[in-house]
């Protein structure tokens, strides 16, 4: 059980099929199999708070799933930047990716923020004229520019002299 990841609970459901172990004798093998923090976290369980194997195996499953998401909140669009000497499309790329995770985020605030994390001027200068009411519109015609900006320089990376003059005092 090592690190105390719920994968590795299928072989163990494995033996208990195989032993045909009751489920007082389940409880107790599990137990000795735990490492680590998984051994911390059995530790600190309250005496009497486990009824049986299934309660266990759910309170494990939830302390230990690396498949819990962080729920953000649409507050975090904003802190979504280019970040400085990074590819438009790659900050295009990650900024949809985040923004997925934003759960009831209005299409308003996920173009504002994207127009607002960018640092390319003239991008920016582009996506304002006639901005598009939509995700989909807004991504297709960022992507329109960042494929002529491409052809154009034949794909070498100049988006650094597009960026804005960011003030040192500027917050």
């Amino acid at each position: 059980m090592g690190m105390g990841d719920p994968v590795i609970l299928a072989p163990f459901q494995r033996a208990i099929c195989m032993q045909k172990w009751l489920m007082p004798i389940t409880c107790h093998m599990f137990t000795y199999t735990l490492k680590d923090s998984a051994r911390i976290w059995w530790n600190s369980q309250k005496a009497g708070s486990i009824l049986n194997y299934q309660d266990l195996k759910a309170k494990f499953q939830s302390h230990f799933s690396q498949q819990k998401k962080f729920t953000k909140s649409h507050l975090a669009v904003h802190n979504i930047k280019q970040r400085e000497g990074k590819r438009t499309r790659a900050f295009t790329t990650r900024y949809t990716d985040d923004t997925l995770q934003i759960l009831g985020l209005h299409e308003d605030q996920r173009i504002s923020g994207f127009v607002h994390g960018l640092r390319t001027r003239s991008l920016v200068e582009h996506l304002s004229t006639d901005l598009p009411s939509t995700y989909k519109g807004l991504m297709e015609k960022t992507y329109t520019w960042i494929e002529a900006r491409e052809v154009a320089t034949n794909g070498a990376p100049n988006d650094r002299r597009e960026n804005f003059e960011r003030s040192k005092n500027s917050s």
